[in-house]
């Protein structure tokens, strides 16, 4: 009989039920015993799995890796960001200072997945499309001191707010 691949040791029952969602079939051995087994997968520094067990307490593969990279512990407040955008444990990663660099870079990343240059360009939240920050009008609130709609789309919005006030709406 297969066991637990957490490493405890305790044999795995069978399924009952087919599930497509989770790629379970009827009657196929489940991979851990119980609840909590996927989350004691120790971490060897070959294998690497989704989270594991490291100096008493649960962490993210991610971090670990980042922590032997540096060395020593990841300072509090650090955040670890994956540089090609994908959950893949061998992917390549980037330590961020904190939360405000790590969405800086999510930033950049979206303008570059819709086709724009991130030192030249934003994208309109209305209209979808990477365009030029000379496009987009002043605004005190944001942290990039630019408004988050483009001039065309706010010039839009304007006209509509004007017509519904006509309207009586």
């Amino acid at each position: 009989m297969p066991t637990c691949q957490c490493g405890c040791g305790e044999p795995v029952s069978r399924a009952k039920l087919t599930d497509a969602r989770r790629g379970i079939k009827r009657g196929d051995y489940h991979r851990f015993s119980g609840p909590g087994h996927y989350q004691r997968t120790k971490y060897d520094g070959s294998s690497y799995k989704a989270v594991t067990v490291a100096r008493g307490r649960n962490q993210m593969i991610h971090r670990i890796r980042a922590e032997n990279a540096l060395g020593r512990p990841l300072p509090k407040g650090v955040e670890v960001h994956h540089a090609d955008g994908s959950r893949d444990p061998y992917g390549p990663l980037v330590i961020c200072p904190n939360h405000q660099y790590h969405r800086l870079l999510h930033a950049r990343m979206r303008v570059i997945k819709f086709g724009g240059n991130p030192n030249t360009d934003k994208i309109c939240y209305r209209c979808k499309t990477a365009k030029n920050i000379a496009d987009f009008p002043r605004h005190r609130g944001t942290p990039d001191g630019l408004a988050n709609r483009c001039k065309a789309c706010a010039c839009i919005l304007a006209s509509i707010q004007r017509a519904n006030a006509r309207a009586g709406l």
